[in-house]
Order: C-alpha cells, then structure tokens, then sequence
C-alpha cells in the first residue's frame, strides 16, 4: 500500500473547493484508488517525472510516486497548468 503525501500547497488548493462535494468525494475516491495501485498516464514536457488521472472532465490530479518508500506526492495546483 502507498501512502499519499498532500503537500501543504495542494491542500490549501483544495480548501478552496470543499463546499463542493461531489469533487469532494471524487477526489476521495481517486486518492484511495492512488494509494492500491498509483497508476496514471505519464506527462510530457517539463511534467515528464509526473502522472496524471482524470478526476472529471477537463480536470486532473497529478501526482509523482517514489516506488521505493511507496509514496505518492500529489503535485501543487499551480503545476497543473504548466502542461
């Protein structure tokens, strides 16, 4: 099992939409299925290290994972943008 790491930056991120459950519970659903198997579709560019899922629509929850110490590290908002 890996462990999710919510850095302090995507945490304050997503204060700002927890009025919204149902991203609420779709981020839920997907940070649990992160941490059984961290699968992901791997980015380019300068994101090259990182995974993204899809969390609906346009939207997606980037993340790196270090197999070693089984941990997923969700990646600040403002590096989503940067693709």
């Amino acid at each position: 099992m890996y462990e999710i790491i919510y850095t302090k930056t995507f945490l304050e991120a997503i204060k700002r939409h927890k009025k919204d459950k149902k991203l609420m519970e779709i981020l839920h659903k997907k940070t649990s299925g992160l941490m059984e198997n961290p699968r992901g579709k791997f980015l380019k560019g300068t994101l090259s290290n990182y995974k993204s899922i899809r969390i609906g629509g346009s939207c997606r929850l980037i993340f790196s994972v270090d197999e070693k110490e089984k941990k997923v590290f969700l990646v600040p908002p403002q590096l989503n943008h940067a693709t």
